[in-house]
């Protein structure tokens, strides 16, 4: 660790943090603590890279993983509101990514009386996912279970308010040559076609 003490700020830095398990998937980064005191606010920013050769199924589906996280916070001393300024998380696959998720403008987080966390995003978060073979379902559907197709490459927007939480496509998600079976028995086969999902949490 550092530390670094001056009139009006503080700083603290925490290098080579490193987490591992027994599979030998390993989280590693540094973080830096910031207090300005003229201010009163406080900063964070995190910077994690992980490797994640061993994740459960990941040996017969997607193989070894890589993920990276960037992010800023930070919060007033006075107010009950912090805010996220800077957020990107981004896993890959060799040198593909499999999934991002960016917020282009900084979302805001409150912590009520009750404990409760309220969360409000200024722009929508935006979650990208590339083409995926279904057949990574595998290892999660029943034994007796086979599954073939491909879902191709998704955007969808994540929007926060208060108390409410939404997931929109930003364009139909396509599956392709979907096919399932049971016991060896097809339930479908070939099938193609493209929906609109969409979650919301109240």
């Amino acid at each position: 660790p550092e530390f670094e003490l001056c009139e009006d700020r503080s700083t603290a830095r925490l290098f080579k943090l490193e987490l591992a398990d027994l599979d030998g998937n390993r989280v590693g980064g540094e973080a830096t603590f910031a207090w300005q005191e003229s201010e009163k606010r406080f900063a964070t920013t995190l910077t994690l890279d992980d490797v994640l050769p061993a994740l459960p199924g990941s040996a017969e589906t997607f193989g070894p993983l890589t993920a990276s996280l960037r992010t800023q916070a930070s919060s007033m001393e006075l107010q009950q509101v912090s805010q996220i300024e800077s957020f990107h998380l981004e896993v890959r696959r060799t040198t593909d990514a499999l999934f991002t998720i960016d917020a282009p403008q900084p979302f805001l987080f409150a912590s009520k009386p009750s404990g409760e966390i309220i969360l409000n995003s200024v722009a929508p978060l935006t979650v990208e996912v590339a083409r995926l073979p279904l057949a990574w379902l595998r290892p999660w559907l029943p034994a007796d279970a086979t599954i073939a197709g491909t879902l191709e490459p998704t955007k969808l927007l994540l929007i926060a308010e208060p108390q409410k939480f939404f997931l929109r496509a930003t364009q139909p998600v396509g599956v392709t040559d979907f096919s399932y079976a049971r016991h060896g028995v097809p339930s479908v086969t070939g099938a193609t076609g493209v929906f609109y999902p969409g979650v919301d949490l109240r």
